[in-house]
């Protein structure tokens, strides 16, 4: 359910009588009235439960959750998702019909896989007019744990950040879709401005190789025998390759030293590799900051 479901419906009674009334005026005023018929150049979708409590409180529900925005958002062209403690905010580059399916599927998903036992509110859908609300509304979004006064997740495993710097394999599309729609934004300083760390130069933190895969997948863990779970710790092979003795690496990810060989011998492509390698930097550095004085 939205807030303004009957938005779309209102517009569509009045199309014809307003496209009557155009022809009928001048040339500047009928460009006016197209001007203010434009679709919005985005929408920014917000959910919260109805009694307002946290959504996703630990670690393998916040990626059950993240995993749904994505989901449902990549479709649509999501520039931008974080969710906080007791709401979650979207931008969707696409028609107002389809960020009112996004709001009703991502709820409905979200209630399902979190088993929550409360409804959601009826969802928040606003218009973002131009390309100055655009670069406004995006960071705010991915702000929205300072703007609450939260502590800051330094992997930022509930928004959009990990999709724009490579970290995910689910988002992909998510840098591509940003550079199309806010080019002037970066995601690297997108990052840094959130409170996330600088993984340039770290070295990835092997210690971390199995959280580091099921990061990248949105897994809670490694422990299935589900194609994205297989596919992580493929990838996590590959990404230790040469680093870890074969059956030191066989026990970091909980499979036999007989896997581990016909995982390695198996392609895996560069990007998936790069993700799991990318999250053990993000380790290493949070951990590394974590220790400074």
């Amino acid at each position: 359910m939205t807030a303004d479901s009957t938005d779309s419906d209102a517009r569509d009674d009045t199309a014809a009588p307003r496209a009557a009334t155009s022809r009928r005026l001048g040339g500047r005023a009928r460009q006016a009235m197209q001007l203010d018929a434009a679709e919005p150049i985005a929408f920014h979708v917000t959910i919260r439960l109805s009694d307002d409590r946290v959504i996703a409180p630990a670690s393998a529900s916040q990626r059950l959750a993240t995993k749904a925005f994505i989901v449902h958002g990549r479709s649509r062209r999501m520039l931008a998702f974080r969710l906080a403690d007791t709401h979650g905010h979207a931008v969707l580059a696409c028609s107002r019909y389809e960020a009112g399916r996004f709001a009703q599927q991502l709820t409905t998903s979200l209630r399902k896989v979190l088993k929550l036992s409360v409804p959601f509110e009826p969802s928040r859908i606003r218009p973002v007019e131009d390309q100055r609300h655009l670069m406004n509304c995006i960071p705010y979004v991915l702000r929205q744990d300072a703007r609450h006064g939260l502590e800051p997740n330094p992997s930022h495993e509930c928004s959009s950040l990990p999709d724009l710097l490579g970290l995910r394999v689910f988002g992909c599309s998510a840098a591509n879709d940003l550079g199309a729609f806010a080019p002037r934004l970066k995601p690297a300083a997108l990052w840094l401005e959130c409170g996330g760390v600088d993984v340039t130069g770290v070295e990835p933190d092997l210690t971390h190789l199995s959280d580091a895969a099921a990061a990248a997948w949105l897994l809670p863990n490694l422990r299935s025998r589900t194609n994205p779970c297989v596919d992580a710790k493929r990838a996590a092979v590959h990404a230790a390759r040469g680093q870890l003795a074969v059956a030191a690496l066989a026990r970091r990810l909980g499979i036999s030293e007989r896997t581990v060989y016909r995982l390695a011998a198996e392609p895996c492509a560069p990007d998936l590799v790069r993700a799991v390698t990318l999250q053990m930097r993000l380790r290493a550095a949070i951990a590394a900051r974590e220790a400074e004085p």
